[in-house]
């Protein structure tokens, strides 16, 4: 996934989108524009078997439709690929979300910004993105 998103940050469609998307929101810092907009462009689905898909996939599926589709794992990779573009620092968080699996089964983004590292999940409410759901995690710096 690190991989994906540091490739897919230097997809100039990508950095142009992003840079479209903070002058349109016109929200500092930008890594909140670029949060708002793929939370708001994000529809989840369903995998009942795992489809990893890649920055360019993603980017003219949103392109062609207006949405970015996929699971946790997708958008994270997509919202971190757009973080770097920006030029902010960004890791990949996989958590535990139950104490009794060995698995990890959720991913998200955390970007540093102004000195601190904020999470960004559009898979959740924004009311509950900081909220500490994990019983393990591990990270992925990009």
């Amino acid at each position: 996934m690190a991989a994906l998103a540091r490739q897919g940050s230097q997809n100039p469609s990508l950095r142009r989108l992003a840079d479209e998307v903070c002058r349109w929101l016109a929200v500092a810092p930008h890594a909140i524009c670029w949060d708002r907009f793929v939370r708001g462009a994000f529809r989840f689905r369903d995998e009942s078997r795992e489809v990893v898909r890649t920055i360019d996939y993603t980017l003219n599926d949103y392109l062609a439709r207006g949405v970015i589709e996929g699971d946790c794992d997708d958008v994270a990779t997509f919202h971190a690929a757009g973080l770097l573009a920006l030029g902010y620092p960004v890791r990949l968080v996989a958590i535990r979300t139950d104490s009794l699996l060995p698995d990890f089964l959720h991913v998200y983004v955390e970007g540093y910004i102004e000195n601190v590292w904020r999470r960004f999940d559009p898979t959740v409410d924004e009311e509950i993105v900081d909220r500490e759901i994990d019983y393990g995690r591990l990270v992925e710096v990009v």
